[in-house]
């Protein structure tokens, strides 16, 4: 592969890190750095694994995912009615939660092996929630069906108890700080980790390299830091090739204007060339969150950082006082999950302790990748060819050279994000890289090409064609950007004369129908009954306790 630009501001970070994440498993492919005026040379490390056992690349790994979606009524509007009762407890539920607002429904779907296995247990637990709803669908897109004034859209709800009562005044301080519209924003996080044995073998190549032992955790850790540094580098391409949401419902902008929206029939907004208006400064891109400045340059700089934005006081925030339930604290982060990015680090927690203390103790466990919009195409909310590509890139984002990121890097990969997001269908878009200005399309297959290998590999460690299957068609829709999902989208408003809440109630009244007609395995549904019965049990013990 070769992509020329003048030779002076060529960079190395072009040559990325992929993690590779199999079916089963993931796995790790070294790619030299090159810079982008130079080929992409295929490190010996993909060699080593062609010739031992490509499966190394999936044995051991696990998938998850987490889906947010709104529960409306039939008239698309956002649902008033509290988080239904045959869903159990929406703070000790496992698999069944409500994210910002009591109408945001939240699944987390347990570990497994294969991204199929999560797929598949994320449209039973759908399934199973459709037939305890009464009169209400499930809203199949990212940014909200239409919604109430401000002030009248729910805050999540979990009780009287200490830990039920702390989530909710979150939820306050996250209404104060950023609104209520921009929380009922939904989306899909996929979470992986790669297995021992992999790690082990990684780890070992690593010390023959460098000659001095390091204690596997921490290597571990550091390499999963490698992974999110490039893939933070690479997580332009994201929103073109999956980005949904380039349309939003009048309600959502309320009385405000933007210059870049137009609209589109009397209801609804749209961007001409936008991709992903939930990653924009629409969405959840916020103009607050771009001054915290977390380091992804190794476990010891990101918990530094993160400690100072949970410390450091926000003036601005001072207005809301925590003595009185407004806020958690006045501090630039409440949280560790108040902030807001791509992919993020993590482990889980003991009991008791804060996720930063878990990282620092344990070391990180998992990468969670939080770029994807809900993919209104599929009745889940994200299909096989999503998670595929998200498992090519991240292989091939481990599998590279992985420095740290420098203050011009950080600032092109932002602006990079910013432009695709906006204007990812321009015929004419260009992306700073390297100190140039380049064209998006060349960007999108030179990574193409650097993935071929990583595909292989992949389809080699899970003997199919599902990952080089999965390049080509997302090679073809970089061609073409009338196939991306946001340009579908457009295309299908415009031709039909539907306005945006007519397109989602439409899907979701379909998709209702293919839930309830889905088969549940009654040892799934048993197992669901019995979690919310148990959840039920365990929020009147902690609520009991409490008095």
């Amino acid at each position: 592969m070769e992509l020329r630009i003048p030779a002076e501001t060529a960079s190395p970070w072009v040559a990325t890190c992929h993690d590779v994440l199999g079916t089963s498993g993931c796995d790790w492919f070294l790619v030299t750095i090159a810079p982008i005026a130079g080929p992409m040379i295929v490190s010996q490390l993909i060699r080593v694994l062609k010739e031992e056992d490509a499966r190394l690349l999936v044995a051991g790994s696990k998938h998850g995912l987490e889906r947010e979606c709104l529960r409306i009524n039939e008239q698309g509007q956002l649902s008033e009615r509290p988080h239904p009762a045959g869903l159990g407890s929406s703070l000790t539920h496992p698999y069944i939660t409500t994210d910002f607002s009591e109408s945001q429904l939240e699944y987390t779907t347990a570990p497994h092996r294969t991204f199929t296995g999560a797929l598949r247990e994320l449209e039973q637990l759908q399934a199973y929630t459709c037939r305890k709803l009464e009169g209400e669908l499930l809203w199949p897109l990212s940014m909200p069906a239409r919604l109430p004034p401000e002030d009248q859209i729910p805050i999540a709800h979990y009780g009287t108890s200490e830990a039920g009562m702390k989530r909710t005044i979150y939820r306050r301080g996250l209404a104060h700080r950023y609104g209520r519209r921009m929380q009922t924003i939904s989306g899909v996080h996929y979470n992986v980790s790669f297995g021992q044995s992999l790690w082990k073998f990684l780890h070992a190549l690593d010390y023959k390299k460098n000659g001095s032992p390091s204690a596997l955790r921490r290597f571990v850790s550091e390499r999963y830091f490698a992974i999110a540094r490039n893939f933070m580098r690479h997580a332009y391409v994201l929103p073109y090739l999956f980005g949904s949401s380039p349309v939003v419902d009048r309600s959502f902008v309320g009385k405000k204007t933007h210059r870049r929206l137009r609209s589109l029939g009397s209801e609804t907004l749209y961007a001409r060339h936008a991709t992903s208006l939930r990653l924009s400064d629409v969405g959840y891109t916020n103009v607050r969150q771009r001054q915290i400045q977390i380091s992804y340059d190794g476990l010891e700089p990101y918990l530094t950082t993160m400690r100072e934005a949970l410390t450091t006081p926000e003036p601005d925030y001072s207005r809301w006082s925590a003595s009185r339930g407004e806020q958690l604290n006045d501090c630039q982060l409440q949280i560790e999950n108040e902030h807001y990015g791509v992919i993020r680090p993590k482990q889980i927690p003991r009991s008791g302790e804060r996720p930063i203390t878990a990282l620092e103790k344990h070391g990180v466990l998992y990468l969670e990748v939080r770029a994807l919009d809900l993919d209104p195409f599929v009745a889940t909310g994200i299909g096989p060819d999503r998670l595929a590509f998200v498992q090519m890139l991240l292989a091939h984002c481990l599998l590279s050279e992985s420095p740290a990121l420098t203050a011009r890097e950080v600032r092109e990969i932002k602006a990079r994000q910013r432009r695709v997001v906006w204007s990812g269908r321009s015929p004419r878009l260009k992306l700073p890289a390297g100190g140039s200005m380049l064209p998006f399309r060349d960007l999108a297959r030179a990574l193409c090409e650097e993935l071929e290998p990583v595909a292989g590999l992949l389809d080699s460690a899970t003997r199919s064609t599902l990952f080089s299957e999965c390049l080509e068609n997302e090679r073809s829709i970089i061609n073409d950007a009338n196939l991306t999902p946001s340009a579908r989208i457009l295309t299908e408003l415009k031709d039909r004369n539907l306005d945006y809440t007519e397109y989602g109630l439409e899907k979701a009244r379909r998709y209702r129908e293919f839930f309830c007609g889905s088969a549940i395995p009654p040892s799934f549904e048993r197992k669901l009954d019995l979690a919310t019965r148990r959840s039920i049990q365990k929020q009147r013990s902690l609520e009991g306790a409490a008095v």
